[in-house]
């Protein structure tokens, strides 16, 4: 009979039934929250070989149950990750949080792989950053880094599952926003802000796979070189070495020829762009 608290435990971890289990998970929280008093009774250096002797205790058991069948066990730990609905929102909310740290480092590890290879001068370079950086894409950048989270955490392998996700969210925000702008009062312009949870981001996240970065719909990120830099940075991390053996680069990746056309950004703030508001259009001949 498991001891209290231990049964969900064993749910989870799939040790069903129970024999010499240890919940180390337990186990490693109460000698977190009880560190000032162990620190008393065994010492510094007592303390230390308990977490010594817990972690290596750890990994010899969990060697143990996985040389063995367990079958049993295993069904019912997937079952329990599958019913755990609340666990798994919790899982995907906490992940959406550094959502947009996970898309605006992407796109800048394309920038600066791109101003390593010499694909585009430093000034260019820098000017892209600082349009990631600005206010008028950071909300679009935040809501594709939550589409790039939900096409990664969703773990349940039923088709479509991830797109309507996407769809869902998207949809959402969008009646939120219309919601909004019925009784918000125009600006000293006489606009109002623009949804960037327009249709055309709805439909793009519908596409299993590239709905991911459904949000470079919407305008802040509809520009042809962040595009680019996109499908690029995509393509990049394809495996098998698909990058070079297809030489997808010269389909992405702005030509170094080219690199001398100007086009202008819209919405580059003009602190940002004065002086280097020319970046590479990447427009690039097959």
């Amino acid at each position: 009979m498991p001891a209290k608290g231990q049964l969900r435990s064993a749910l989870r971890s799939g040790n069903i039934p129970i024999f010499d289990d240890i919940d180390f998970t337990r186990l490693n929280a109460y000698i977190n929250t009880h560190e000032d008093a162990l620190t008393t009774s065994l010492g510094t250096q007592g303390l230390a070989e308990f977490r010594k002797v817990s972690g290596q205790g750890e990994l010899l058991i969990r060697e143990w149950k996985e040389s063995e069948p367990r079958i049993a066990g295993r069904v019912i730990s997937k079952l329990y990750r599958f019913l755990n609905i609340k666990g798994a929102a919790q899982h995907v909310m906490g992940a959406i949080q550094g959502a947009d740290a996970i898309a605006i480092d992407f796109l800048k590890a394309g920038i600066d792989r791109w101003e390593k290879e010499g694909t585009i001068e430093a000034e260019k370079a820098e000017t892209l950053r600082a349009y990631l950086s600005s206010g008028t894409v950071n909300n679009a950048i935040h809501r594709m880094g939550v589409h790039m989270v939900l096409s990664i955490v969703i773990a349940i392998p039923i088709p479509g599952l991830r797109s309507a996700a996407r769809f869902l969210w998207t949809l959402f925000f969008w009646f939120k926003f219309q919601l909004k702008r019925v009784f918000r009062r125009p600006g000293p312009d006489g606009t109002k802000p623009e949804n960037i949870h327009n249709p055309l981001v709805m439909f793009i996240a519908l596409i299993p796979g590239f709905g991911a970065v459904a949000y470079l719909g919407a305008r802040p990120l509809r520009q042809k070189i962040l595009i680019r830099l996109m499908l690029d940075q995509s393509a990049w991390k394809l495996p098998f070495n698909l990058y070079s053996r297809f030489r997808l680069r010269r389909w992405f990746s702005p030509n170094s020829a080219i690199t001398g056309q100007e086009f202008n950004i819209a919405g580059l703030p003009e602190s940002v762009s004065a002086g280097s508001k020319d970046v590479a259009t990447g427009a690039v001949e097959p």
